[in-house]
Order: structure tokens, then C-alpha cells, then sequence
């Protein structure tokens, strides 16, 4: 009988803050001889980076971008860009909007919206949008949102340089102290919900430029720069970011504690994935399960709009003959059918020699935030997702899992009472003793008559794993 490989991972949501170097140590007990001792660490600083990509959408034209750190989804077009705030949750409670959309740059009574003649990405988490005579540039950095306006000629006249830009949203504006734009609930001053400040000009020769913002009664915002003195091209460079507050989540055991650490699950479970690919390498699974993405974006006549959810995610890497594996992920497993909240990525691991076909591994990721419909109610229940096919082909993106592995309406004598975590950990090894490898998923909080918590072991086969447990552990 095969020894049961288990993949690593925290007991305790709650406890991430203390445990989180502990785990960077544990990674380097599963990951495959030969993979230098910092791959693990520098893997998940890419992950951490990768988040922060504007992306295009859809619709042409237009970019979105999330910021875990400040908890806000961006859209960008040639008209300039919105934001709007999430929950980790997916709740939409106290959600707000704002937009910064192009009036005109130029001085005052000649201003000049130019169209976009392109729009190219930059770098990782950058964005340009150049519109002949100008650019506009983005940087979604964890800090906030750098937005730049690169003014190649000097506008005709002789009053100050303006870029000014019109505010649409539900919120309020007002310019506070520190030449700051603050953006708050309306009725409530106090509440103040986005910031736009830091701002800062200089010329051609580096040289600051006198600047102070100005909003007018139709909400415009005007950025006035003295460039009487200027070698142009000039730069306009503000910064907007969320203000100063503490984000309240509730975490795995039910709880509510300050979201100090959530949008920090990067690399949270890590596991030898096995040979994924079938060229005879070992590979790597890494596990994000609050990774976010952009799931719904909207368009109208009257504004942009984006959705983000913070469902999780995992990283495939493939083994490299003679040297690290890269720290770009050969696969993203990311399922299309999740709900925000499911910790997809929590725990990761191997099926072993099941469900492959006899020619490479699989693997099996769990959720125990999973949601599922029981009667009329939908409910956190967890589950472990296995993937056994297109881990070698040319797709980048797996949304679709092969199978399912969760608790049904008969495990329980009603609805669940509370989430059972089915997915907490998971793991593979031939328990029945037929070369097979099985796959085993607990579901710690289960709590049915005298039971306390179970193991669910289900039966591997060649090119299939069933989705009924073959054995019960309570």
C-alpha cells in the first residue's frame, strides 16, 4: 500500500499573520529535488504581481484592473477610467462608484479632447492611452492607481496650463486639506471613500511645476499648472487611492476579524502536482484561494462598469529539465462556475496515478467556501475540484473541472447547519490496494448525530475518479 501524500497547508484561517513563515518553510518540503530554495518565494511574489494586470475586456477598448490591497476593480477607456470598491465576500453592501472622464486639456476657454489613436499595455500593471498630442498613463500599484498626462506640445495661449476632468458617480467632492480631491458617502462628510492628491508636475528637465486642483460647481475637476516657464513635454501626475480604513471579513470558522491579511493568500497551499504533462518532469501546484478576478463587466450608454470576485485560484508549473521551473504558471485553474468566497486553492495536491490514463498525474484543489443549493437554499458547503485532462495542451486558462467531489443532501439530516469545509485538505494515495491511487478530501467541521468532523475516500481509476466515496471516516 502506498504511502498517502497530503498537501501543505494551515490549520487555521485566523492564524495566517503567525503562520505565514512557517508555511514558506513547508514549501520547501514538497516541492520537487532540484528547485532551488527561493523558487517558491519568488513565484509568489509573481502571483502577488499578477494580480495587479490591467487586462483587456471584452468590448474593445477597454481595460480593467483589480487592487486587492485597496479592495477596488478599475475600467479604463479612451475617456478616461472608473472605480468602483468589492467585497471579499461578494456582498454589495456600502458598493460605490466613481468616474474620472476627460473634459479637455489645454487653458481655459480652449480645452481639446483629442480621440485615442492607441491604447498599449505596459508592462505588467500599466496602461497607455496616447491620443496624439497627449497620453494618458495608468500604473495600478498596491498603494493606488497613478494616473500620468504626458503633454508633448505647449497649447496655444498665455493663462495656466489645465487638464481638467468631469466627476460622474454617486459620491460627493469636496478639495481638503493637502490640495486633495476627497470623494465621500453624501450626507456623511466623514465618510470619506477615495482620494485623489500627490499631485506632482515637472517638464522635460525634471524641473516641479507649480500645481493645485480646483473643483467647480458641476463637479468638474481642474488641475492647474503654472508652465510659464516649462520645456515641454509636460507631466501631470496625480494619484488616486482608498482612504485610511480597516476592511471586516468574516474567515473560515465563522468569525469576523480585520481584513489585515486576506488579499495576502498568495502561495497559501503549495504540493508536488506530480507529472502533470507527461514528459517525465515533476511539477509544482501552488494555491491562491483569495486570488480575485473581474467576472462581469457592463456596459450602457451612460457608464462603464465592472464586477470583481474573489473566488481563488490555482498554478500549474512545469518541471524544467536541468534548471528552475519558471515562475510564470504553465496553467491557471479557475473555475467559471465558483462563487466569490470559495477559497478555491485553500488546500492542493496530486491524484497520483489516477485519473490520468496511465500517462500523468492529475490534480485536485479544494474550496471549502463552495457554495451549493440545498432545496431552496444556497449554502457554503465545500468542495474538491479534480483535474485530470488538458493539463498538457495549449489552453493557458481550465475553467472546467473533470470532476466534483462534494457532499450531497443525504449526508445531512437537514440543511446544513454550518459549512462542513469539505475541501480543507485533500490529499492522494492508494488506500484500497489496487495500484490505483485514491483521492481523500476532509471536511473538519462536519457535524451530523455524533459525528465530528469526516474523510471522504474516493475510488481512483485508471482514467477516472468516482465522485461517490467509496469509504466514510467519521
Amino acid at each position: 500500500m502506498r504511502q498517502i501524500f497530503t498537501s501543505t497547508r494551515l490549520l487555521f484561517f485566523s492564524f495566517l499573520l503567525f503562520t505565514k513563515p512557517v508555511l514558506s518553510q513547508q514549501s520547501k518540503n514538497v516541492l520537487p529535488s532540484g528547485v532551488p530554495g527561493d523558487w517558491y518565494a519568488k513565484a509568489v511574489a509573481a502571483l502577488e504581481d499578477r494580480e495587479y494586470a490591467i487586462t483587456s475586456l471584452e468590448s474593445a477598448g477597454v481595460y480593467g484592473a483589480i487592487n486587492h490591497a485597496q479592495h477596488l476593480g478599475y475600467w479604463f477607456t479612451a475617456d478616461g477610467y472608473g472605480v468602483k470598491n468589492f467585497n471579499e465576500d461578494g456582498s454589495v453592501n456600502n458598493i460605490w462608484q466613481a468616474q474620472f472622464l476627460m473634459a479637455g486639456i489645454g487653458r481655459e476657454g480652449r480645452l481639446r479632447h483629442s480621440q485615442m489613436i492607441k491604447a498599449s499595455q505596459q508592462g505588467g500593471h500599466g496602461l497607455r492611452m496616447d491620443h496624439g498630442d497627449y497620453a494618458v498613463l495608468y500604473d495600478n500599484q498596491k498603494a493606488g492607481m497613478e494616473q500620468s498626462f504626458l503633454i508633448r506640445k505647449r497649447p496655444a495661449g498665455n493663462s495656466s496650463l489645465q487638464v481638467v476632468l468631469k466627476l460622474e458617480g454617486g459620491l460627493s467632492a469636496r478639495i481638503g486639506e493637502g490640495n486633495a480631491l476627497q470623494l465621500y458617502t453624501t450626507g456623511h462628510p466623514e465618510d470619506i471613500k477615495l482620494v485623489y492628491d500627490q499631485l506632482k508636475v515637472w517638464d522635460r528637465n525634471h524641473r516641479l511645476l507649480p500645481a493645485k486642483m480646483r473643483l467647480t460647481d458641476d463637479k468638474k475637476l481642474v488641475l492647474i499648472v503654472d508652465d510659464r516657464n516649462a520645456v515641454y513635454p509636460v507631466t501631470v501626475d496625480p494619484f488616486a487611492h482608498g482612504f485610511s480604513q480597516t476592511y471586516l471579513v468574516d474567515n473560515i470558522l465563522g468569525t469576523t476579524i480585520a481584513d489585515a491579511s486576506v488579499h495576502t493568500l498568495f502561495g497559501y497551499s503549495c504540493a508536488g502536482a506530480g507529472d502533470v504533462d507527461g514528459d517525465g518532469l515533476k511539477d509544482i501546484i501552488i494555491g491562491a484561494p483569495t486570488f480575485a478576478k473581474i467576472t462581469a463587466f457592463a456596459s450602457g450608454t451612460l457608464s462603464l462598469n465592472v464586477g470583481v470576485s474573489v473566488t481563488g485560484a490555482a498554478f500549474i508549473y512545469f518541471g524544467v529539465s536541468g534548471s528552475a521551473p519558471s515562475t510564470t504558471p504553465s496553467k491557471v485553474l479557475q473555475p467559471s462556475s465558483i462563487s466569490a468566497g470559495a477559497l478555491f486553492g485553500f488546500s492542493v495536491g496530486s491524484t497520483g496515478n489516477a485519473g490520468g490514463g496511465g500517462t500523468h498525474s492529475g490534480v485536485v484543489v479544494g474550496a471549502p467556501g463552495a457554495q451549493d443549493l440545498f432545496g431552496a437554499f444556497t449554502v457554503a458547503i465545500g468542495k474538491a475540484y479534480v483535474f485530470t485532462t488538458n493539463l498538457s495542451g495549449a489552453t493557458s486558462l481550465l475553467t472546467t473541472p473533470d470532476f466534483t467531489l462534494t457532499l450531497t443532501s443525504g449526508d445531512f439530516l437537514a440543511n446544513p447547519a454550518r459549512n462542513p469545509m469539505t475541501g480543507f485538505c485533500v490529499a492522494s494515495g492508494d488506500v484500497n490496494g489496487d495500484n490505483i491511487d485514491d483521492i481523500i478530501v476532509g471536511s473538519p467541521f462536519y457535524n451530523e448525530g455524533v459525528a465530528n468532523g469526516r474523510v471522504d475516500i474516493y475510488a481512483g481509476a485508471s482514467g477516472s475518479i468516482s465522485t461517490t466515496p467509496q469509504t466514510t471516516i467519521r
